[in-house]
C-alpha cells in the first residue's frame, strides 16, 4: 500500500466517525497500550481510524495496538473469542513499529480471532494488532491473553516415565481436572487444584518415595497415586498434602510390584497458586542402606567420638538419628557441614552441651547452643566458636526433615584440632551460590595435614596456595579474595616437577566437594600436605612453623578463592 493510500484511509476513518469523538490512545503502532501478564483488557475501536500498518501483509479497518510483556517461559494464547464484532488480529515479535510478524488470523473462533504462541521466554515483548474486517464495524469486547496448559493437563495426556528420576512440571496454567478419590480408603478426598499427570511405570519391584520439589518456599502442593488401567478405572493406592518439606507433598510406597502402572496427580492446594515444579520418584533410602561405621550412635549415650575430617556413607533415618562427641579447642570454630548422597533434602542439625542432649527424635533446636542453616538443596551447615579459653565438649545430633525418610550423607568437620584457624571466612560466593570453604581440613592421612575444600562450583578445576604470611582483610583478585601475602607458593604440576607429592590438582564434583586428581589425597578429594614445600617459598615444613593454605579455582570466565585455614605443626 502506498503512503498516498494509507494517508486516505486515514481520512476516511477520521470523517466516517467525526461525531463520535478523537481516536483512542492505542491507535498506532508507535503508542500502544502497555499491558503485562495474563488477562483481559478492554476492546474498543469506535473511536480508532485505520492505521495501515500492515507488517502482517493483511489489511485491517480501525485497527489498536497492545504492547504486551511476558511474565514468564511458556505457551501463550492471545484472542478475541467472545467479542461483539469481526475481528481480525496480528501478532509481532518486539516493540512498536518495527517489530516483526509471526502470524495472523481472522476467523479461529466464529467471527473472532485466536492465535498462539507455544513458546515465549519471560520478558519477551509482543506487539497486538486488533482491527475490523470492513470499515464499519465497531468492535466492542475483550483482547484475552492467556497461558497454554502443559500438555500433561489432563489424564488422556499423561506424560509417561519409565523407572525412576526427576521430572519438571509447571502448572501455573493447568485446569483443575476434578479427578479425586472418592470412597478409596488409602486416599484423602481433596481436590487437587490445577493438577497435570505423570504415568509411572517401575522397570523393577522395590519401595520408592514419590514426592514433589520446588524452589518456591510457599509452594503448597499436592499428590495423589493411582494404580492404573485407563483414565475411568483409576484405584487410589496413595495421597498427601503436607508431608513433605514446608507444604510440600510426599508418599511412601513400600511395596511396589513389577507390572503395573501408576497414575501419578500434581497439583496445587489452592487454584491459581501453581508454578514450576519437579516430581521426584526415587528407591526407598531405608529399604537399602546399610549400617554405617558409628552404629549403634543413635542417642546421646551412645554417641560416636569424632575429630575433623571428611566421614563418607553415613546413613540417619526418622527414628534413628546420628549422635557424635566432639570437643571445640580454646577459642577454636567449629565447621559442621552434611552432604545428603541420596533423597536431595538437607538434613537437621544441631549441638548440645552433654547436660542438655536430647534424646527425642522431635526435629527441633529447643535446648541447643546452635542450629544448622540450609545452604543449598542437600546440605546444611553449623558454625560454633568456642569463646571461652577451656575446650568444650559437645553433642551433636543429625536428623532428616520431618516427614522423610532414611538418607544417606557425607559428614565434613572442621575446627576440632588444637593449632589450627579459620581465616578470611565467609569467603566470596561462586557460581553455585556458596562461598567454598577449607573448614573441614584435618590433621589426618599418611602426610602433615589433609585439606578438603567443599561448596564449589560443580566441573570446575582449583589448586592449593600455601604461604607464611596471612593478608589481613586480603585482596580483591577476579571474583574473589586474596588473602594470602608473597611469597606465595603453588601446588600445581610446576611444583610436581621435582616432587610429584606437590601436586594439588582437583576438580570439583556434582556436590561441591574437590576430588583429587593427580592421586595425592588419601581419602580421594582434597590434598594431603607433604612436607616439601613448593617453590616461592621453598624448603621444608618443621615443628613450630605456621603456614596458611588457600585453594584457588576456576568459576566460568572467571576465577575465585576460598577461605583460609591456618595451620601451625
Amino acid at each position: 500500500m502506498s503512503p498516498r493510500s494509507i494517508l486516505g484511509l486515514a481520512l476516511l476513518g477520521l470523517v466516517g466517525h467525526a461525531s463520535s469523538g478523537i481516536a483512542s490512545a492505542q491507535d498506532a503502532c508507535w503508542d500502544p497500550i502497555h499491558i503485562n501478564g495474563v488477562g483481559s483488557w478492554a476492546l474498543d475501536n469506535t473511536n480508532a481510524t485505520p492505521s495501515g500498518f500492515m507488517g502482517c501483509g493483511m489489511n485491517m479497518w480501525r485497527d489498536v495496538f497492545y504492547q504486551w510483556t511476558a511474565p514468564k517461559t511458556g505457551g501463550y494464547v492471545f484472542e478475541t473469542c467472545g467479542t461483539n464484532g469481526d475481528t481480525i488480529m496480528a501478532v509481532y515479535s518486539g516493540a512498536g513499529c518495527q517489530a516483526y510478524c509471526h502470524r495472523f488470523n481472522d476467523d479461529a473462533c466464529g467471527l473472532q480471532s485466536q492465535i498462539t504462541f507455544g513458546m515465549l521466554q519471560a520478558g519477551d515483548q509482543i506487539l497486538v494488532q486488533v482491527g475490523a474486517k470492513d470499515f464499519a464495524t465497531d468492535i466492542v469486547g475483550q483482547m484475552t491473553v492467556r497461558c497454554m496448559p502443559a500438555p500433561n493437563d489432563n489424564c488422556d495426556t499423561a506424560h509417561w516415565f519409565w523407572g525412576k528420576g526427576v521430572l519438571p512440571y509447571d502448572n501455573s496454567c493447568a485446569d483443575t481436572s476434578g479427578i479425586n478419590a472418592t470412597n478409596r480408603p488409602l486416599c484423602d478426598t481433596f481436590t487437587i487444584e490445577d493438577d497435570v499427570f505423570f504415568l509411572w511405570v517401575p522397570t523393577y519391584s522395590g519401595s520408592f518415595w514419590i514426592g514433589t520439589q520446588s524452589s518456591d518456599p510457599s509452594a503448597d502442593t499436592m499428590l495423589r497415586i493411582y494404580q492404573y488401567t485407563d483414565c475411568g478405572n483409576l484405584i487410589c493406592v496413595g495421597s498427601d498434602d503436607d508431608d513433605g518439606p514446608g507444604l510440600l507433598s510426599q508418599v511412601h510406597m513400600p511395596v511396589v510390584p513389577l507390572g503395573f502402572q501408576y497414575l501419578i496427580q500434581v497439583g496445587s492446594k489452592t487454584s491459581g497458586s501453581g508454578g514450576a515444579g519437579m516430581l521426584v520418584v526415587d528407591d526407598d533410602p531405608c529399604a537399602v542402606l546399610t549400617n554405617d561405621v558409628f552404629t549403634p550412635n543413635q542417642d546421646c549415650w551412645t554417641a560416636a567420638q569424632v575429630n575433623s575430617g571428611t566421614y563418607a556413607n553415613l546413613a540417619v533415618g526418622p527414628t534413628e538419628p546420628d549422635y557424635f562427641d566432639l570437643t571445640v579447642p580454646a577459642g577454636q570454630t567449629a565447621a559442621i557441614q552434611t552432604v545428603t548422597d541420596s533423597f536431595p533434602l538437607p538434613l537437621e542439625l544441631a549441638i548440645y552441651t552433654p547436660s542438655t542432649c536430647p534424646n527425642q527424635t522431635v526435629g527441633n533446636c529447643s535446648g541447643a547452643l546452635a542450629c544448622g542453616q540450609v545452604i543449598s538443596p542437600n546440605s546444611a551447615e553449623l558454625i560454633w566458636s568456642n569463646p571461652s579459653s577451656n575446650p568444650v565438649q559437645l553433642k551433636l545430633r543429625i536428623m532428616p526433615p520431618p516427614g522423610t525418610t532414611c538418607l544417606s550423607y557425607t559428614l565434613l568437620l572442621g575446627g576440632l584440632d588444637g593449632g589450627t584457624t579459620l581465616d578470611c571466612t565467609p569467603a566470596a560466593p561462586n557460581s553455585s551460590g556458596l562461598p567454598c570453604s577449607l573448614a573441614a581440613s584435618s590433621f589426618s592421612g599418611p602426610e602433615l595435614y589433609h585439606l578438603e575444600a567443599v561448596n564449589g562450583p560443580p566441573d570446575e578445576f582449583g589448586y592449593f596456595l600455601v604461604s607464611g604470611i596471612l593478608l589481613g582483610s586480603g585482596s580483591t583478585v577476579s571474583d574473589g579474595l586474596l588473602c594470602l601475602s608473597s611469597p606465595i607458593g603453588r601446588y600445581n604440576a610446576v611444583a610436581a616437577i621435582n616432587n610429584w607429592k606437590r601436586n594439588s590438582l582437583g576438580q570439583f564434583n556434582d556436590q561441591g566437594v574437590l576430588i583429587n586428581q593427580a592421586n595425592t589425597s588419601s581419602t580421594g578429594s582434597g590434598f594431603d600436605v607433604p612436607t616439601q614445600l613448593p617453590s616461592p617459598p621453598g624448603g621444608f615444613i618443621t615443628p613450630g612453623q605456621s603456614w596458611y593454605f588457600q585453594l584457588w579455582y576456576r568459576d566460568g570466565p572467571t576465577s575465585n578463592f576460598s577461605d583460609v585455614v591456618g595451620v601451625t605443626f
